[in-house]
C-alpha cells in the first residue's frame, strides 16, 4: 500500500472533460432600488458632515453681518443703477423689492433715496460712501460662508489679511452682479410696459408677465452661487470639480425660502400684526436660512464626490476580480 491521493477513475474513452462549474454572479439590484439607496446615503452624509461642520453656527453669523449690511449694500445697489437709469430708477428699484425688504429698513432706504433723488451728485456721495461700508459688511458676511466651505472640503482657511480681502472681492462681485441684474429687471419690466401698450394688454396680463420676468433675475443670481463654490474654498484642487448639486440645493433653498418670507410679509401685512421686534427676528431668520442652504450645498457637493469615489473604487475592484 502507497501513501497518496485515492486512484480517481479516468473519463470513458471520447466522453467530454467534465467542465469547472462557475459561481453565479451576485444579482444586481433594480434601478429604482439603487436609486432611492444612493440618495438616501447622500442625504444622511450630507447631513451628518453639516453637523459636524457646524453649519447652524456659521450661517448665524452669516445671518448677523449680512443683516447690518443691508442698508448699505442696497444704498449702493440703488445709487448705481440711479445714476445710470435716471431719477425714477431708485424708486423702481424698491418697489419691485418691497414684499422682500423689511418695513423699518423700507423708510431708512426712502428717506436716502428722496434725499439722493434731489441731487446726482449726492447720490454719487451715497455711492462712495456706502461702498465702503458694505463692502466690508458684505466681506465679513461671505467670510462666515468660506469659512463653512473650508471646512466643507477639509482644507485649511487663508490668513486673516488674506481672507479679508478674498471677502471683499467677492463682495464687491456680488454688488456689481446686482446691479447688472436689476438693470435687467427695469429693462425687461419697461420691455413688457412696451408691448402692453403696444398689444393694448390689460393691466393683470402686464403684472403677471412683469411678475414672471422677477424669477429670471433671481436665477441671474445664481450665478453667484457657483462663483463662490468655484473659487470661496481655499482648495487647489476645486478647479477640476462639478458643483452642480450644490448649486440645485442652494438654488432650490433660496428661491423657497425667498417666496416664504415674501408670503409671510404678504400675510401678516409687513409685521404690522407683531410689530418692529416681528421685523428683526423674521428677517434675521431668513437670512439664517439663506446661509443654511449655502453652507448645506457646499457640504452635499463634498458627499456626492465622496460617493461617487466609492463607487468607482467598487467597480475597479468587481473589475480586477473578473480578470
Amino acid at each position: 500500500m502507497t501513501d497518496g491521493p485515492p486512484h480517481l477513475p479516468s473519463p470513458a474513452a471520447g466522453a467530454p472533460a467534465a467542465e469547472p462549474e462557475i459561481p453565479a454572479a451576485p444579482r444586481r439590484r433594480a434601478l429604482p432600488v439603487r436609486v432611492v439607496r444612493t440618495l438616501w446615503r447622500l442625504i444622511v452624509g450630507t447631513t451628518m458632515r453639516s453637523q459636524r461642520d457646524q453649519v447652524t453656527g456659521l450661517a448665524s453669523q452669516f445671518a448677523y453681518n449680512a443683516f447690518i449690511a443691508t442698508v448699505p449694500l442696497f444704498i449702493v445697489i440703488i445709487s448705481a443703477v440711479s445714476l445710470v437709469g435716471g431719477r425714477d430708477a431708485a424708486t423702481r428699484v424698491q418697489d419691485t423689492y418691497r414684499e422682500q425688504i423689511p418695513q423699518a429698513y423700507q423708510e431708512i432706504l426712502g428717506d436716502v433715496l428722496r434725499s439722493a433723488a434731489r441731487n446726482q451728485g449726492r447720490a454719487a456721495v451715497f455711492l462712495v460712501v456706502g461702498s465702503l461700508g458694505a463692502l466690508y459688511l458684505v466681506g465679513n458676511a461671505i467670510g462666515a460662508l468660506i469659512t463653512g466651505l473650508d471646512r466643507a472640503a477639509d482644507v485649511p482657511h487663508r490668513g486673516w489679511v488674506r481672507g479679508k480681502f478674498v471677502g471683499i472681492a467677492f463682495a464687491a462681485m456680488w454688488a456689481f452682479w446686482m446691479v447688472i441684474v436689476n438693470g435687467a429687471l427695469l429693462v425687461g419690466q419697461d420691455f413688457i410696459g412696451f408691448l402692453g401698450d403696444r398689444y393694448d394688454w390689460d393691466h393683470a396680463t402686464v403684472r403677471r408677465l412683469a411678475d414672471l420676468w422677477f424669477p429670471v433675475a433671481v436665477l441671474m443670481l445664481l450665478v453667484m452661487i457657483w462663483v463662490i463654490y468655484r473659487f470661496g474654498p481655499n482648495d487647489p484642487e476645486r478647479a477640476h470639480r462639478s458643483y452642480g448639486l450644490g448649486v440645485l440645493v442652494a438654488s432650490i433653498g433660496t428661491i423657497g425660502f425667498t417666496q416664504a418670507f415674501a408670503w409671510y410679509l404678504s400675510l401678516f401685512d409687513s409685521f404690522a400684526v407683531y410689530g418692529g421686534l416681528a421685523t428683526i427676528v423674521v428677517y434675521l431668520t431668513f437670512l439664517w436660512a439663506l446661509g443654511v442652504v449655502l453652507l448645506v450645498g457646499a457640504e452635499a457637493n463634498q458627499e456626492y464626490r465622496f460617493l461617487r469615489g466609492r463607487l468607482r473604487r467598487a467597480s475597479r475592484a468587481r473589475d480586477a476580480e473578473d480578470i
